[in-house]
């Protein structure tokens, strides 16, 4: 029987983490509902491509060992790390942009 905390768990990584993490990268300006929406489609379409690509023909498969929870696993996992590290990456610029960039603003407007 499948623990309840795993199935949360596994549903959340599958179909919501990796589509929410595109979407705080490249769409961050919508409303919150169309980034869920938006989350669970991309995380669709990205299990969608982990799938065809492990499993695509039979000498994919023998090649990639196949449809398993060890290679589905590790897929999810390195997008994530992915998809988070570029996600950190982008924010870390916006603030340095922010930064560096606020005395110009501040005296544009005649603030000290």
């Amino acid at each position: 029987m499948i623990d309840p905390l795993q199935l949360a768990v596994g549903m959340l990584a599958a179909l919501f983490l990796p589509g929410f993490l595109i979407v705080m990268l490249l769409f961050s300006e919508m409303k919150l509902l169309e980034k869920l929406l938006m989350s669970v489609i991309f995380s669709i379409i990205i299990d969608i491509i982990i799938g065809v690509y492990f499993g695509y023909d039979e000498a994919q498969a023998a090649a990639t060992g196949g449809l398993n929870y060890t290679n589905l696993a590790y897929a999810e996992l390195t997008i994530v790390s992915c998809l988070l590290a570029m996600l950190l990456i982008k924010l870390a610029i916006v603030k340095a942009k922010t930064f560096l960039f606020k005395d110009k603003v501040q005296k544009k407007n005649g603030n000290k």
